[in-house]
């Protein structure tokens, strides 16, 4: 999964941010059509794989605590992308940190299968 999940947010993640230069910050939010096509397609397969990991195929012990991270991601992914779609770039940042914060709290929990 981690060849799925991880690519998926770092889509998502790429929808808003700055990068420190020696010449200053460089904006590197999305800001093109086809950027955030990218963003809405991250956010689409972070909601896929986040629907698979909750299969009982994929589902790790214990299930409850797992099935939950795995819904808590899916349900943010969902928002990002209405939000995503809508270039609602301050809720974008908002959500990109959340998503980050949740993917760290199942990694935690549960240490990621390469």
């Amino acid at each position: 999964m981690v060849h799925v999940m991880d690519p998926a947010a770092k889509q998502f993640w790429a929808a808003w941010g700055e990068v420190h230069t020696l010449d200053g910050l460089i904006d590197i939010s999305a800001k093109t059509e086809e950027e955030w096509k990218k963003v809405e397609d991250g956010a689409a397969t972070v909601i896929v794989a986040a629907g698979v990991l909750q299969r009982p195929e994929y589902t790790r012990e214990p299930a409850g605590k797992w099935r939950g991270y795995a819904k808590a991601v899916a349900d943010l992914a969902k928002t990002g992308m209405e939000r995503a779609e809508a270039q609602d770039l301050t809720a974008m940042q908002t959500l990109g940190e959340e998503l980050d914060k949740r993917c760290e709290a199942c990694h935690e929990a549960f240490i990621p299968k390469t």
